[in-house]
């Protein structure tokens, strides 16, 4: 697997707004007079064209404009500023044109950025029914939302944090501008949702008519049937399984509730899922697709192993191999052995100031059933990883996947941000993804979800 974090200076566009604005897409006050170089992180990107000597993609960028002009070249610094503060002025997308070339070179052109998607976070782009979408999060209050959508998304508090998938119509340019059709953005399946959903994974069947994402590893595996229609539908069923043994039916016992119960002292359940899909499906072969998830460590509010009781029968304690990568991480960031996990970031500037975000591979099959109805179903996951990226002038503690695309030689790539900061490619053959996935989940009931590993390679 080559892992490369593409040079800043490879997106040299700026922020530059005249006049204050309202963001057409999310109603958002954006601040006029600024002009500054802001951070670019979290690229999804979509395959455009390719042939034997290289492919192309479109890449699909967030902007971070800070209210200070300043320019971090590390997520932390010792003068105190942390760009996981979120004290920004403008939150928007940029776009440029990604060349992976044969002989390993990869060429960044086009690119720009676009204010008017000020609110669109973490932006995926994908095709749908013959035209470019993107799907985002809206991060608003309860306040900004109508009374009828709070019904609806079951808002029990005013000014509560609502994060909601929306998805909005747009036009990539044959020079790689985003431009919006003028269409407004439409809310993905608000009846089979609560208020705090932030990273789905579509996964890009090719009906004109319905739509299939995955929202929720957690509790149970569920994939949400969308039927778009208007900017407040919500046509949307909900396919939820459970069953990873035999004899056991759909509910809260699946593979990955097993994950976060032999590794409960540092997978918290809060408002969103430790373990969460990340990027949209990818092909694996006629029936299946493979994507990438993330996993989040919640390194301080954690106990330490010591204090652990829990072992199987061969008198494995629980969480061991979480253990083991916690030592190894500590090792690797040079934090001193008698400091309290819960002061890590205390003595490494590299460090979220609460989480360590692993990936993992997964693959999902579609099954037609005797009945005619349809089934998805989790089968191979890898084990869970962090790279260790040596060549900056930080460590990235946090990996965040966001596209997942095939590239040269029958292999794939993944887009992913580096700590929020930068901008990197993940290329791996399918050979090796194929070994990775090495953990049989539906069709191997023995499978023990203790034995997922935590690797930092």
């Amino acid at each position: 697997m080559r892992i490369v974090i593409i040079p800043r200076e490879s997106f040299p566009s700026k922020v530059i707004i005249k006049n204050a604005f309202i963001a057409p897409h999310t109603g958002i006050q954006v601040p006029g007079s600024v002009n500054r170089t802001p951070l670019k992180t979290n690229p999804c990107i979509i395959l455009t064209s390719s042939n034997k000597q290289s492919c192309t993609y479109a890449m699909v960028y967030r902007v971070i404009a800070l209210k200070n002009d300043i320019k971090p070249t590390t997520p932390r610094t010792k003068s105190g500023v942390s760009i996981w503060d979120w004290d920004n002025i403008l939150d928007t997308i940029g776009c440029c044109k990604i060349q992976i070339m044969k002989n390993g070179n990869i060429k960044v052109s086009n690119d720009r950025i676009f204010n008017e998607f000020h609110g669109c976070t973490d932006s995926r782009i994908f095709r749908w029914n013959d035209g470019y979408y993107l799907q985002y999060a809206d991060y608003q209050r309860s306040k900004r939302v109508s009374s009828d959508e709070i019904g609806r998304i079951n808002i029990v508090k005013k000014g509560q944090m609502v994060i909601e998938q929306k998805m909005l119509n747009i036009n990539l340019t044959d020079n790689y501008s985003v431009i919006s059709t003028g269409k407004k953005p439409i809310a993905i399946c608000r009846s089979q949702r609560g208020p705090y959903e932030k990273n789905w994974a579509l996964v890009p069947l090719k009906s004109k008519t319905k739509m299939v994402f995955q929202n929720h590893f957690v509790g149970y595996v569920q994939f949400l049937k969308f039927l778009p229609r208007a900017p407040l539908d919500i046509s949307c069923k909900s396919m939820k399984y459970g069953a990873v043994e035999k004899g056991v039916g759909a509910g809260s016992q699946t593979f990955f509730n097993r994950i976060l119960a032999w590794n409960r002292h540092l997978l918290k359940e809060k408002e969103d899922d430790p373990i969460a899909c990340t990027t949209p499906f990818a092909e694996w072969d006629s029936s299946s697709y493979v994507a990438m998830g993330h996993i989040k460590i919640d390194y301080k509010s954690g106990k330490v192993q010591a204090k652990l009781d829990k072992k199987d029968k061969t008198g494995r304690r629980a969480g061991d191999r979480l253990e083991v990568f916690m030592e190894e991480f500590r090792k690797w960031l040079k934090i001193p052995e008698n400091v309290s996990r819960n002061q890590w970031d205390t003595k490494s500037l590299d460090m979220h100031p609460q989480y360590i975000y692993l990936s993992f591979f997964y693959v999902m099959k579609i099954i037609v059933l005797e009945n005619g109805a349809t089934t998805y179903r989790i089968t191979r996951m890898s084990d869970f990883f962090l790279p260790k990226i040596e060549n900056l002038s930080y460590k990235p503690t946090i990996l965040f996947p966001m596209g997942f695309e095939r590239t040269l030689e029958n292999g794939y790539v993944v887009s992913f941000g580096a700590s929020d900061i930068d901008i990197g490619l993940m290329i791996i053959t399918r050979e090796e993804l194929r070994s990775r996935l090495k953990h049989k989940i539906w069709d191997n009931p023995e499978i023990r979800a203790r034995d997922v590993d935590f690797k930092l390679e």
